[in-house]
Parts: structure tokens; sequence; C-alpha cells
């Protein structure tokens, strides 16, 4: 009898260890899940949209006609506006779209004293569609960019001794290139600072105000430096 009380005891307390033990293993489970819970990649894939804003400075080259020499404006000024695009990236390598529009008060005057001629241009708006290649370092972004740009120029061209003169506004196609860095703040959160050369390329504008029959041909380039925010999707 005594030996089946000691048995029973015996039990009792081996059951008592086990019910106390099993409770706190598995807090001592949850405990270790809560230390260690998966941490998200940092990515750049996705659509973005954004506002920038910067400095543009140049020359609008006017082009007289032959045996008189070529104006160049000097110009510069504030532009800003909007961009949109979409990155995709793949290890660290980040591929992407992007097309901005801006506002530009961007304008110079030029006068030659040799056929007392004054050009003023003024660059009203442009915009690029460019193409993105960077190297992603977790949240910082350097990229090199490049593509199509295009842009609206207001020429004032005046022969001054007999006052012809030659007013009207151009929308020019042409080219771009730049590269700048990127940095996300936030999960959805970036800023970036960037520099762009454009050339906007030649196009025919004002006739007949020096020699009848000849073209004034214009032609905006300019380099810009700027700083934008974006919005990750």
């Amino acid at each position: 009898m005594g030996m089946r009380k000691t048995s029973l005891a015996a039990g009792a307390a081996i059951i008592c260890s086990l019910s106390g033990a099993m409770p706190a293993s598995a807090a001592d489970l949850a405990t270790e899940r809560r230390a260690y819970p998966p941490v998200p990649l940092f990515t750049w894939t996705g659509f973005y949209a954004g506002l920038n804003a910067g400095y543009a400075f140049g020359n609008a080259d006017t082009i007289l006609p032959t045996g008189i020499p070529s104006l160049s404006s000097s110009y510069d000024g504030f532009i800003g506006g909007a961009q949109i695009g979409y990155n995709w990236q793949v290890g660290a390598a980040v591929l992407g779209f992007e097309a901005d529009l801006q506002y530009a008060d961007v304008k110079g005057t030029e006068i030659i004293t040799v056929a007392a001629v004054t050009a003023t241009n003024t660059l009203e708006w442009f915009g690029t569609a460019r193409g993105r290649v960077g190297y992603a370092f977790d949240r910082v972004l350097p990229y090199v960019t490049g593509g199509f740009a295009f842009g609206r120029n207001e020429y004032n061209f005046t022969l001054i001794p007999s006052g012809n003169a030659a007013k009207g506004t151009i929308t020019h196609t042409g080219w771009t290139i730049g590269g700048g860095v990127e940095f996300a703040v936030r999960d959805a959160w970036s800023v970036k600072a960037e520099y762009l050369h454009v050339d906007l390329g030649s196009q025919n504008g004002a006739r007949d105000v020096l020699v009848t029959g000849e073209v004034t041909t214009f032609n905006p380039k300019f380099d810009l430096v700027r700083a934008g925010l974006n919005y990750r999707f």
C-alpha cells in the first residue's frame, strides 16, 4: 500500500512538472517568433509621380541668312514641373522610363552691331521622355538617363535701322542626356537631384527680315539642374 502511494505521488509530480513546462515552451516559441520577424526587402519597382524645380542656362542660336554673322543669345531662368515614371528592379540593376513636362521662364537677348540686329529668345515650356538605367545601393539609386526632348521657343527678331521685325513661337524637337541620384527617405517617398543637357534642335522661323526669301533658323540648347520629390505607388 505504501509503495502504491509512493508511485501515485511520483506520477502526479511528473504530470505537474510536464504541465508546467508546456506553457513555458509555447511562450518561449512565441517570444522567439516575435524577436525574429521577416525583414521586407526594399525595391524600386513600381510606378511613381512627383514634382521638381530648378535652374536652366544655355544658348539660343539664331542662324541668320548667308553672309551675316549668326547670333547666340545667352539665356537662363527658372524651371519647374512634374514627372511620372516606372521602375523595374532586377537584382541591383534598375531599369525605368520617365516623362516630364516643365514650365520655363528662360530668356535672353543678343545684339549684333555689324548687322544692327537684335534677337530675343524665350523658352516658354519643354518636356522630355527618357529611359533610365541605374544601380541600387539599397535606398540610394544613382542613374544615367537620356531620350527625346521637345519644347516651345518664342523669338523676337528685329533689324534696328529699318524696324523690320518678326515675332512668333516655334515648337522644337530634339534630344537630352544626363544623370542623377535618387534617395528613398521612406518606403513610398524619395528625393532626387538631376542634371540634363537638352538640345531642342534647329527649326526655321522668321522670314524676309533681312533679305527677301531668306529664312532665319533658331536652335535653343541648354543645361539644367533640378531637385525633385517622388511618390511611389
